[in-house]
Order: structure tokens, then C-alpha cells, then sequence
């Protein structure tokens, strides 16, 4: 049974949250920040959380997370700031009724399962990559997986980096600190007397709120040794560059447990319409890599806002609509020969000009954004949100149907439709 929390100043209050959650969950009446550490979730009121603020900061920088709901009054409603949603996870308006409580909790500790799976598949990704993984902080290695290790035999950059292959490293991973974009190069390593050429490809991310880069790597020694190969070596860095994209994109997923699994859930939906269609073997794979990394530019978006419960104001809306043009930016570098960097871009793309960033109409928007832009919809209606639950897959084939040929392309919508009555589903958003 899990152990909820209530850290609140008035006895009264608790007293009745304490009764509504008695028979459901496990529940502690905390005196202090001590009695809230070891618990599944936290119920806080508003003069706790004033007098609280560091404690309850402490555990938002904390590697697991803890959600926190507020119950307050309807007059303490301004509260709800941005500041705010930086502390608490959900706010509730006191008096309190029942069932509303237990469905705001359901979905916070949802939330956390579902962020606690992340992690652990994250780390199980990292570690089983068949691509060499390194993170740095402050210029210094804080994290390498086993084929990192086994790729340098167990050595630093520092002792693998000679004279002046070791200068462009040190400038490679400068520029890697100032861009959210992936950078690629290829560096000359002596590792116990041999000589080895390094892929890399690095980008700026965040760890632990820390300002830090990933290098990912794989040695490519063997496919240089000649001319000849020299082709076949970009082949596979296009591969790998839509690889590290992919596990790039994992971790950006990892900043927004809501939509955690969105950007798979709307591949496997496009890849089944693109087939339907009869498309090509690359345009297919274009909508595929496409729709792995659609919503990469999210991670320039503030986690606050991507989580938020509440609804977005105008200037948040615009940070949200601006992820198209960075995925495209960021994607672009890579010169990938698929155009998977425009189908990034219009994904959000309407036929009838309504959408965003550019408002292209009609035949302007490519036959892969038209697709990923219809399983994109499907997907985000039938699961859940921060700000509602989830609509179900009916309502999103009827909003994908009334917009059929004016909104949305109407060979994609019939080909959706057609594989969801035969029983396409997407995979359980959620376990335990």
C-alpha cells in the first residue's frame, strides 16, 4: 500500500484528509521534513509550503521523484504561479471532495511509477548501447557505459588524445556545451599503441539540472583502413547520427514523464499508415526516423511548462510551437540524406494553413508530415495529459474524420481509420 504524507498546518483539514485516505492508502500525519522523505506522496497546504519552501526545493533537486500536491483555498488560487510549479505537481481547491482526491493522487503516484520506470530503462539503455556513451560535467567524466570502456580499454579521453587531436576534442566539446544540437567529427585516439579513428557525435544536455555534454562513439578504424570505405563510413554515420537522435530523444522524454513513450507510440502508428499507403521503402523510413525525434525541440522548452497541469498562457503556448523549427535546426546539422528534418518541421502543419510554424497549405506540406501530423493527433487524444485525462482513441478517429480533407490528408485519415478498425492499439501507456 503506498504511504502518502500529510505535511499541514491545519489539524483540521488533515484530520479530514486523513479520514477520505485511510482506507486507500497508507497515511502519515508529518511534524517535519524528516517525516516526508521515505513516502510515495506528499499533501502539503499553503502555510507549509511558504515555510517550507527550501525543504520541499531540496526534494525537486533530489534524483527521485517525489510528486507533491497543494490544497488550498479557493482566494490562494493566485498562488498557482510559475514559480509554483516548480515545488508542487497538481493543486486541489479546498474544501476537498473525495473523489476528486483520489483521482488527482491516482494520477500523481502514476506519474511516478512511470518516472521511476524511466530512469531504470534509461540506464538500461545507456548500458546495453552498442554505442560507446560518455557524459561530462564541468569538463570532467562523470558517466561512461561498458562499450565506452571498451572502446578506450578503460582509459580517459586525456591519455587516448594525442597533441593536437586532443586540442580539437577540447574544442569539439566547448562547441558541444553551447548547442542543444547534435555536433559530429571524427578524432585520431593511440590506445596501448594502436592507432584508432572515433566517431563522435555530442550535444549539450542537462544532468541532475547540472549544465553537462553526451559524446557518443564508435570506432570506426576498420571501415577507414581504405578508400573505398571511406563511403560506406558516412552510410554508417548517418545511421548512428539517427541512432544517437533516437537515444537523445529518450532522454528528452526523460525531462517529461506525462508523454513519456509519445514519440514511439506515434512511429509505430505512422510506419503502419505509411505501409498502408503503399509508400516507397525511403519514404517510409522517413516517416519512421521522422517520427522517432518529432518533438525533439521540446528540449528546449522549460520543464514547467511541458508538465504543467494548468492551462498554457500565450507566451508558453509560443515556447510549446517553437519546438518544430528547433527540431528542424538541430536535425538539419546532421545532413542526413532522408528529409527527415522538414517532416520534423511540419508536423504540425495544417492542409487548410491553420497550423504552425509556417502555415504551409495543401501539397507545400510533405506526404510525411501529413502522416505524422494524423497519428501525432490520434496519439496525443488517446492518452492522457497534465491538463486532461485521456479522450480515447473514438474521439480521435471522429476529430481526424471531421477534419478529413480540410484539416487533415484524406488518404491518411481513411488509411488510419482502416488499420485501427482492424484492430491496431497502441502499446499500455503505463505499468507498474
Amino acid at each position: 500500500m503506498e504511504k502518502i504524507s500529510l505535511w499541514m498546518t491545519n489539524r483540521e483539514n488533515s484530520r479530514l484528509l486523513s479520514e477520505s485516505l485511510d482506507n486507500t492508502y497508507k497515511v502519515v500525519v508529518a511534524k517535519s521534513f524528516s517525516d516526508v522523505t521515505s513516502v510515495d506522496l506528499i499533501i502539503v497546504d499553503g502555510v507549509t509550503l511558504n515555510s517550507s519552501r527550501r525543504e520541499l526545493e531540496l526534494l525537486r533537486e533530489s534524483k527521485i521523484f517525489l510528486p507533491i500536491l497543494l490544497v488550498t483555498s479557493r482566494n490562494d488560487v493566485k498562488m498557482a504561479t510559475k514559480e509554483l510549479w516548480k515545488i508542487v505537481d497538481d493543486v486541489i481547491i479546498a474544501p476537498v471532495e473525495r473523489n476528486e482526491l483520489l483521482i488527482r493522487i491516482k494520477n500523481l503516484l502514476k506519474l511516478r511509477y512511470q518516472s521511476e520506470r524511466l530512469r531504470r530503462e534509461h540506464w538500461v539503455l545507456t548500458d546495453s548501447s552498442p554505442i560507446g556513451i560518455a557524459i561530462l560535467t564541468g569538463g570532467k567524466e562523470t558517466y561512461r557505459n561498458p562499450r565506452m570502456d571498451r572502446i578506450l580499454l578503460g582509459k580517459s579521453f586525456e591519455n587516448v588524445l594525442k597533441g593536437e587531436e586532443r586540442e580539437r576534442f577540447t574544442v569539439f566539446c566547448k562547441r558541444a556545451e553551447n548547442n542543444r544540437e547534435p555536433l559530429s567529427n571524427l578524432f585520431r585516439v593511440e590506445v596501448n599503441g594502436s592507432t584508432k579513428w572515433l566517431e563522435m557525435v555530442a550535444c549539450q544536455i542537462d544532468v541532475e539540472k547540472e549544465p553537462g555534454i553526451i559524446v557518443m562513439t564508435q570506432d570506426s578504424t576498420e571501415s577507414i583502413r581504405t578508400t573505398s570505405e571511406l563511403v560506406k563510413t558516412q552510410q554508417k554515420l548517418q545511421e548512428a547520427f539517427v541512432n544517437a537522435l533516437n537515444l537523445i530523444s529518450s532522454l528528452v522524454e526523460r525531462r517529461d514523464p506525462f508523454t513519456y513513450g509519445h514519440q514511439r507510440r506515434v512511429t509505430s502508428l505512422a510506419v503502419k499508415i505509411a505501409e498502408s499507403m503503399e509508400l516507397k521503402k525511403s519514404d517510409i523510413d522517413t516517416v519512421k526516423y521522422a517520427s522517432l525525434v518529432h518533438d525533439l525541440g521540446k528540449v528546449v522548452v522549460p520543464t514547467e511548462i511541458l508538465s504543467k497541469p494548468g492551462k498554457l498562457d500565450e507566451t508558453e503556448m509560443a515556447l510549446i510551437r517553437e519546438h518544430a523549427k528547433q527540431g528542424y535546426e538541430m536535425i538539419s546539422e546532421l545532413k542526413i540524406d532522408l528529409p527527415i528534418a522538414e517532416a520534423v518541421y511540419q508536423h504540425h502543419e495544417r492542409l487548410d494553413g491553420s497550423g504552425y510554424p509556417r502555415g504551409l497549405k495543401g501539397e507545400e506540406i510533405s506526404i510525411h508530415a501529413r502522416i505524422i501530423g494524423v497519428a501525432d493527433v490520434v496519439e496525443a487524444m488517446s492518452s492522457h495529459r497534465p491538463y486532461r485525462a485521456a479522450l480515447g482513441v473514438r474521439a480521435a478517429i471522429d476529430e481526424i474524420e471531421s477534419g478529413s480533407g480540410r484539416i487533415y490528408d484524406r488518404e491518411v485519415v481513411r488509411h488510419c481509420k482502416k488499420i485501427i478498425e482492424e484492430g491496431f492499439a497502441f502499446e499500455e501507456e503505463f505499468e507498474k
